[in-house]
């Protein structure tokens, strides 16, 4: 088992689906049963016993800065303004400098599901190389999300032979969708340097994801294999933001530690 004591958390991007909210309150300051979203992102890292954090953000998200060092003062937070928005394998390499030589895990901030624990497992299976977090997607979700190809997608642990990043249902007939949270290697780093602009126009962590299978490093952790019980939210659009509200509404307020 690899150990893992860091979290990256891209927050960066100017969430244009929730506009024009997003355009006075970041996206990971929205509020989910009386605390913003970011708070459970980290509460579940600290679950899993990590401490460290690197948060990749725009400088004019002063107010996320502001929250999470006045809630968790306890923490270690490195805070990195990205400048450009140049798809996520920039942002994941703006963290190269805090990462050093150690594995980390990946958060994006506004996917949640319901159960920590599961969480204990899927770190637990980490070994070496970079270990994605997928499960079972449908045709409609193809257009936000990669699709992950194995040669058993009936086994929970399993060696990715590719990632396609947000493709057509017509360009695989896999529906093994991530990466709402991935462990990744130090070694991703020298990767994404020598990376070229790809879909979007962008610095994809899809692209780099495909060089390290290349090397046969890459694996996924399929969460639909014994974990079917497990509910998946998204606050990156209005429609999936209600629901996820929702049902954040109907749980027991957190509480933080008293200071």
């Amino acid at each position: 088992m690899g150990k893992v004591f860091k979290a990256i958390i891209p927050a960066a991007g100017y969430g244009t689906r929730m506009q024009p909210i997003t355009s006075y309150l970041p996206k990971e300051m929205l509020p989910l049963n009386a605390q913003p979203a970011i708070y459970y992102a980290i509460q579940e890292a600290l679950y899993l016993g990590i401490n460290d954090f690197c948060i990749v953000m725009s400088k004019w998200k002063k107010m996320l800065k502001v929250y999470l060092l006045k809630t968790f003062p306890e923490l270690k937070f490195t805070f990195i303004n990205q400048k450009e928005q140049k798809g996520l394998g920039h942002a994941i390499l703006c963290g190269k400098k805090w990462a050093k030589n150690d594995s980390f895990l990946l958060i994006m901030p506004d996917n949640f599901f319901d159960d920590f624990a599961f969480m204990k497992r899927f770190i637990n299976a980490y070994h070496s190389g970079c270990l994605l977090l997928t499960f079972k997607g449908a045709d409609a979700d193809m257009n936000k999300y990669a699709v992950l190809e194995t040669k058993t997608p009936q086994l929970e642990y399993a060696k990715i032979q590719r990632i396609y990043e947000k493709p057509k249902p017509s360009e695989t007939r896999s529906r093994q969708m991530g990466y709402w949270r991935a462990i990744i290697s130090p070694e991703i780093f020298a990767i994404i340097n020598q990376l070229e602009p790809g879909k979007n126009n962008e610095i994809q962590l899809t692209d780099a994801f495909n060089q390290i299978a290349k090397n046969g490093n890459l694996y996924a952790f399929n969460s639909t294999v014994k974990h079917q019980h497990l509910k998946f939210f998204d606050i990156g659009n209005k429609k999936d933001y209600a629901a996820t509200n929702d049902f954040f509404t109907n749980l027991p307020s957190p509480k933080t530690k008293q200071r």
